[in-house]
């Protein structure tokens, strides 16, 4: 009986193990979802702060993907999303982290030498790629329209919990949404106080 109990208990554990993995990962796409944006976001903003550089979070969204969904399958949809991520890791550096937040926003986090690398022109190419494109899939093309978001902590701006960036990226890409223009803005704890206020 005493075996027993201890074999049920290293299966339990293992499939706790297991449950605890796949909680981090977004099963349509395999990237990681908020659980692990968050988690990463705040390892990089620790490394920013221990051994400097700038640690910038881009946050990529659908706009349409309301009108999507109305139109399209469920399979057609998970395919759309596949061919997104696997775009965005073509067009970042192999030590960026690309996650899937939230089922219309991507997350790029990276840490970069300084906050004057957290700029329009140092992702251009994700949005230009992304802006307007269709997409192939089971049902044919189909269009995007995205806005993105680009927001960084150093030690000039003080570094915020990844949470609050994750905020602050948030209000940017609702910027980029309204105006069709990326969104750069460097955390701004007085701006954020705003914002919590509003």
């Amino acid at each position: 009986r005493h075996n027993e109990l201890i074999k049920s208990n290293r299966l339990l554990q293992r499939k706790v193990k297991e449950l605890q993995t796949t909680d981090l990962v977004d099963p349509v796409t395999g990237l990681g979802n908020l659980k692990f944006t968050l988690e990463r976001l705040d390892a990089t903003l620790r490394e920013s702060e221990t051994r400097g550089g700038a640690a910038c979070l881009l946050l990529v969204g659908i706009n349409n993907l309301d009108v999507i969904q109305n139109q399209y399958d469920a399979g057609s949809i998970d395919e759309l999303m596949s061919g997104i991520s696997a775009k965005i890791r073509q067009l970042v550096r192999p030590l960026d982290i690309v996650t899937r937040p939230e089922s219309n926003i991507f997350a790029v986090t990276t840490l970069q030498d300084s906050l004057q690398n957290c700029t329009s022109q140092s992702f251009r190419r994700i949005f230009d790629s992304l802006y307007m494109h269709s997409f192939r899939t089971n049902e044919g093309y189909i269009p995007v329209v995205v806005g993105v978001s680009i927001t960084a902590a150093d030690l000039s701006t003080g570094h915020p919990r990844a949470k609050e960036l994750m905020e602050f990226a948030y209000n940017g890409l609702t910027k980029s949404f309204e105006t069709g223009i990326i969104s750069v803005k460097p955390f701004d704890p007085a701006a954020r106080l705003e914002m919590s206020r509003a």
